[in-house]
């Protein structure tokens, strides 16, 4: 019984989480595409690498890309956790970011644009693993 139920939450976070890679691939793809009129594109250059200590045992280094861009001759910095790879990008590297006509601090790095994949792949891996408790559980 508890297996089952575990399956269960385990098949409904799997499938809100695949919910949730469409909505963000829909969004983004609108935001590529100059469909949503709030965001509009400029270029950023990476200024500098900002690192941080997740786990001070293991020393396990982040790194997480400063960003800076301008709007209308003023300069806005983001720094994007989803890029925390562990793989530097060098100082220099140009990017795309699209951020908020009304509000430019807003804004998104065009690698978020592709994390869609990822909360799909991970939804449908925990729905198949959920399904699979189920199936041990019966």
């Amino acid at each position: 019984m508890v297996l089952l139920i575990l399956g269960i939450i385990l098949v409904i976070i799997g499938v809100r989480l695949l919910y949730k890679g469409s909505l963000l691939k829909d969004f983004y793809s609108n935001v590529r595409n100059g469909k949503i009129s709030e965001y509009k594109r400029t270029t950023g250059i990476v200024i500098c690498d900002a690192y941080d200590i997740e786990d001070a045992a293991e020393a396990v280094k982040k790194v997480t890309p400063i960003v800076e861009y301008e709007v209308n001759g003023e300069k806005y910095e983001t720094q994007n956790p989803v890029l925390k790879t562990g793989a530097e990008l060098p100082v220099g590297t140009k990017m795309c970011v699209w951020y908020r006509k009304d509000d430019p601090r807003k804004a998104i790095l065009s690698t978020e644009l592709d994390n869609y994949f990822a909360v799909k792949l991970f939804g449908l891996s925990i729905t198949a693993f959920g399904i699979m408790i189920i199936l041990l559980g019966i």
